[in-house]
């Protein structure tokens, strides 16, 4: 059987909500790019996921066995739990990292990590499918290949916040009726 590689990407978007299910990409490679003010949500395990030029969107990636790849984003909210997170040429980007690796930016600004707070019903398979370890992650030991660097005016690209009372993104999975399928849980 030949795959469709039109449902493995999210292609030039406005405006719009999408939701890819749990089943729905089974390990495989993801790409997100060209979006403008969405909601994503990859309620699934993947090999990687590479997301390009997104503005003023909100992301949630769950498990990825390999990389997560952000290059040319904008004012965008992030949940990602990945191996490796890495960023390039972004700007204004809150992100909630699970990374099993130090996440690394290059030529960055304003980015500000925190510890991944995301749930949805199947995650913990999910984290258990690619290979993730919920206990090991390394989300505030950030690498920058830019450090002391000044990048848009900045030279301090990244804030690390420890705080609890970041916003918790708990996802409802809805079954092809409309019904919601179980708990959203983390790991």
């Amino acid at each position: 059987m030949e795959l469709n590689k039109e449902n493995f990407m999210i292609r030039k978007r406005s405006g719009e909500t999408i939701v890819k299910k749990p089943g729905s990409l089974n390990g495989y490679d993801f790409v997100i790019e060209l979006l403008d003010d969405c909601d994503v949500f990859v309620l699934d395990h993947t090999a990687q996921v590479q997301i390009d030029d997104c503005v003023n969107c909100r992301i949630f990636i769950g498990p990825s066995t390999g990389s997560t790849f952000f290059r040319d984003c904008k004012d965008c909210k992030v949940m990602v739990a990945c191996r490796q997170f890495r960023m390039r040429d972004c700007q204004r980007l809150d992100i909630g990292c699970y990374c099993f690796t130090k996440p690394s930016i290059e030529t960055s600004s304003e980015i500000t990590f925190s510890c991944w707070r995301g749930a949805y019903n199947g995650l913990t398979s999910h984290f258990a499918s690619a290979d993730l370890d919920p206990e090991a992650n390394t989300w505030w030991d950030v690498y920058d290949f830019n450090q002391g660097e000044e990048i848009n005016g900045c030279v301090e690209h990244y804030t690390v916040e420890n705080s609890s009372n970041e916003e918790f993104w708990e996802v409802a999975v809805y079954d092809d009726e409309g019904e919601e399928v179980g708990s959203p849980e983390n790991p």
